[in-house]
């Protein structure tokens, strides 16, 4: 009987090991399983935040095109406006097309450039007194 005793003790403890290593093997396997996981969300967030970029690139896309569109019109539309107003001759100077906003100026430029206007305007009076 002592034997038979023995024998399922030492099975006992066989078993008792097997039990062991299966269970340290599935600890092992359970922190890869954790470690994966995290990669595996991380590259599920990074996958979502790149979908989200191209949704935003995309959508710039298409801005910059429909504005790139609107200048081509605008410029369409200014230019014809110009070629149709010129023969007409309603600009009687050709400093009267699209006059530009200009920065300020000291008051000397303003005075030199109010000048220059007067001589010139003197300039085509005396020419228009010439012709007559």
């Amino acid at each position: 009987m002592e034997e038979k005793a023995l024998a399922v003790r030492e099975k006992c403890n066989v078993i008792q090991e097997q039990v062991t290593a299966k269970e340290r093997r599935l600890r092992k396997d359970e922190s890869k399983y954790r470690k994966l996981k995290k990669e595996y969300d991380g590259m599920a967030s990074a996958e979502v935040d790149l979908s989200n970029s191209l949704e935003d690139c995309e959508e710039m896309l298409e801005e910059n095109a429909k504005r790139d569109i609107l200048k081509a019109k605008l410029t369409s539309l200014h230019t014809a406006f110009i070629t149709e107003q010129v023969p007409v001759r309603v600009f009687s100077r050709m400093n009267q097309i699209c006059p530009r906003k200009r920065q300020k100026k000291s008051k000397n430029a303003d005075r030199d450039e109010a000048i220059d206007e007067q001589k010139e305007e003197h300039i085509e009076d005396e020419d228009s007194n010439e012709e007559e």
